[in-house]
């Protein structure tokens, strides 16, 4: 049986950077998602929402 899966974003990690001497993986294609990137386009609204009160939740999976 065929199962369908459905998510809002998708980033890409894979590869398009260069790590600094410090460890910070930095972005050199514009495919590559960066946590900073990552940061502002979810985690900062969930953050100003969880700061307005509300319940929040971001579910993050892939490459730990």
């Amino acid at each position: 049986k065929t199962k369908t899966f459905v998510f809002d974003h998708s980033y890409w990690s894979h590869s398009g950077y260069e790590e600094n001497p410090d460890g910070y993986l930095r972005p050199v294609d514009d495919r590559y998602a960066d946590q900073n990137t990552v940061f502002e386009h979810l985690g900062r609204g969930v953050l100003e929402n969880a700061w307005k009160g509300y319940n929040c939740s971001l579910f993050a999976y892939g490459q730990t």
